[in-house]
Parts: C-alpha cells; sequence; structure tokens
C-alpha cells in the first residue's frame, strides 16, 4: 500500500512538473511561429537535463567538499541514489514553482 502511495505520488509530482514546464514554454514561445518538437517533449527533455545537471553539480560539490553521503537509499523495497533522488525532486518541484510565482504576478 505504501510503495503504491510513493509510486503514485512521484508519478502525480512528474505530471504537475511536466504540465508547468508546458506552460512556460508555451509563454516562452508566444512570439515562434514554428515549433520543431512538441511541447511534451520539451517539457520532458528539460526536466532530464535539469536533473542531470543538479545531479553533477552535488556530486562536484560532495567530492569538492570531502563530504560522505550514504551509498543507497531504500525506500520500500526501491533503492536510489541519494544525489540523484534530491536531483530529480529539486528538478520536478522548481517548475511548479516558478509557475506559481510567474501566475502571481
Amino acid at each position: 500500500m505504501i510503495k503504491l502511495l510513493i509510486l503514485s505520488s512521484i508519478i502525480l509530482l512528474f505530471l504537475i512538473a511536466l504540465k508547468s514546464k508546458i506552460n512556460l514554454n508555451k509563454f516562452r514561445q508566444k512570439d515562434l511561429v514554428e515549433s520543431v518538437s512538441t511541447p511534451i517533449s520539451q517539457g520532458i527533455t528539460q526536466l532530464v537535463g535539469m536533473a542531470g545537471g543538479i545531479y553533477i553539480s552535488l556530486v562536484l560539490l560532495f567530492s569538492f567538499l570531502s563530504i560522505e553521503t550514504m551509498e543507497k537509499v531504500t525506500i520500500d523495497g526501491f533503492t536510489f541514489d541519494p544525489l540523484a533522488l534530491l536531483s530529480i525532486l529539486v528538478a520536478l518541484i522548481q517548475p511548479i514553482v516558478q509557475y506559481l510565482i510567474k501566475t502571481r504576478r
């Protein structure tokens, strides 16, 4: 039951982040006449790229500062790299917060 709740929460967070990223891209591309790729593919590409960039930055920072981290984190049978998990969460939350800030103006 907990496993299903965690998995559905992650999927829901991903879908909300993707929708926010798509809406942000639509705001930015109002003046463009021709689109090369779909908004969904652009959103996924940007989310994965952002998570990868955050991950590399965290790995370099922790390595430079000689900070020890846990090698793996296990949540209900799923095993994750803690820095990768943090990177994905930040990448998923960032467009949601950015979209909320943009719509409040």
